[in-house]
């Protein structure tokens, strides 16, 4: 849905200068030259791989670095204000807002984010000095900026004639993913990459006049194989997007629920949505907007347009078993467990009585309840609340770094104040690894209410 919905964002940019009118001399001298530069910059030219690699990012829009200062331009960006983003004074700007704010759409399209600081004074206009802090320059890998390249090009001279002086520092932003995920990640054909569904959203979205609700549970089947024929593991999340103005192109509470998300198996999976999935979309969707109307062109007003993203969960595999019973053996109890695709087959009664009223756990056979298991297989059937059951408290880190699951049981939870239940009832503890126990929600469902 990303690429998707960026390509129909794309299609509302107008021609509209933002900064140009503040009568700033740094603002008004780019503004003056940036057609040229619409072409290669300067410190490109003899990097051909470098060039190819550019064309495929966004963020670089076409060799013009500073198209956040024109967002609503001819390129691929959409048409939003990054002015929040930017503290501008007279001659010193901080990009730190703006390069934070960028990374995710940088690195979604294979860039590396470089942070450039530094300053320059010219010999006339009094000696003035500008000074940048943290400038975001999104580019391909094979490209190599250094202090000296950007001296020699004239794309990053801002004096009318000679400097004085000129002290810039590159650096190279670290990724938001591990390097081994992202790899990963890129490999993923279309059959199992993020957002390229080759769907026709009239078969999966209701509309109305408030806006739409858009469900694609129905293809999550189609995904989930060549994800993990790829060594992937297949998610499903959902957000919103929503805006008060008539002329927004989400006019009205839009929501996108289980998406397929196929996330490599040697991505932190918290990481990758907390840091990446969720910033990016917010990038590209969250903010204040032109007003647009497509027949009569852009309009002298803006909206503030709105973005949420809600939980993402692991789709459930059919071949993953849970917790049947215990049985007597003569070395003791043993677990007895059945795949989640066992209860499909089942009559209603039965599949009623495996994933409501059954919870048991085996830490040691890493066996816990159907409910939690075949999440999906349970979801028609709330779970009745046992005292003895147990949910995610909370996760900690172990001396070995990996992650551990600190559980409590549900009598624990009942006998806090109300304030604390409500608390706990209302949040959702994230935990990378795989888990046999649910959240309070799903567990406590008579302490939390959430059995409807």
């Amino acid at each position: 849905k990303m690429q998707t919905l960026s390509v129909a964002l794309a299609t509302l940019l107008l021609s509209k200068d933002v900064l140009a009118d503040r009568g700033n001399p740094r603002v008004d001298r780019l503004k003056v030259r940036k057609q040229p530069m619409k072409t290669e910059l300067q410190f490109y030219e003899e990097n051909k791989q470098c060039t190819a690699e550019n064309v495929n990012i966004d963020l670089f829009a076409g060799g013009f670095i500073y198209w956040f200062f024109y967002p609503l331009e001819d390129h691929s960006m959409p048409n939003k204000y990054f002015d929040s983003f930017m503290d501008i004074g007279e001659f010193d700007y901080d990009f730190t807002k703006l390069l934070n704010h960028m990374r995710a759409s940088c690195e979604v399209d294979g860039g590396v984010m470089h942070s450039i600081s530094g300053s320059q004074t010219c010999s006339d206009e009094g000696g003035i000095t500008y000074t940048d802090i943290n400038f975001p320059l999104c580019v391909g890998p094979s490209c190599v900026i250094t202090p000296s390249s950007l001296e020699a090009s004239e794309e990053w001279s801002f004096c009318s004639d000679d400097r004085q002086e000129f002290n810039y520092t590159v650096e190279v932003v670290d990724s938001l993913i591990e390097e081994t995920c992202k790899a990963e990640m890129m490999g993923f054909t279309e059959a199992a990459r993020l957002g390229e569904y080759n769907v026709d959203y009239e078969d999966f979205c209701e509309f109305d006049d408030l806006g739409s609700i858009c469900n694609y549970q129905s293809i999550i089947a189609n995904y989930t194989k060549p994800c993990e024929d790829q060594g992937g593991r297949m998610y499903k999340a959902s957000d919103e997007i929503s805006s008060d103005s008539s002329t927004s192109y989400y006019y009205g509470v839009h929501s996108f629920i289980n998406m397929p998300i196929c996330v490599g198996r040697s991505c932190n999976v918290k990481n990758y949505f907390d840091n990446f999935v969720i910033p990016y979309s917010t990038f590209l969707y969250n903010g204040t907007f032109a007003d647009v109307d497509p027949y009569a062109g852009p309009l002298n007003s803006t909206h503030e347009q709105i973005y949420k993203f809600g939980d993402y969960v692991k789709v459930e595999d059919p071949n993953k078993r849970f917790l049947l019973k215990f049985a007597e053996s003569a070395g003791g109890k043993i677990a007895v467990s059945r795949k989640c695709k066992y209860i499909t087959k089942k009559p209603e009664t039965v599949r009623r009585r495996l994933c409501a009223s059954r919870q048991l756990y085996s830490e040691k056979d890493g066996l816990g309840p159907a409910s939690i298991t075949c999440s999906e297989t349970c979801a028609p059937y709330c779970t009745k609340e046992k005292k003895n059951a147990k949910f995610i408290h909370m996760t900690k880190v172990g001396d070995d770094g990996e992650e551990i699951v600190v559980t409590k049981q549900c009598k624990w939870l009942k006998e806090k104040p109300a304030k604390v239940i409500e608390n706990i009832c209302g949040s959702s503890t994230s935990v990378v690894s795989d888990t046999i126990y649910g959240q309070a929600s799903d567990v406590c469902t008579s302490t939390c209410g959430s059995c409807m």
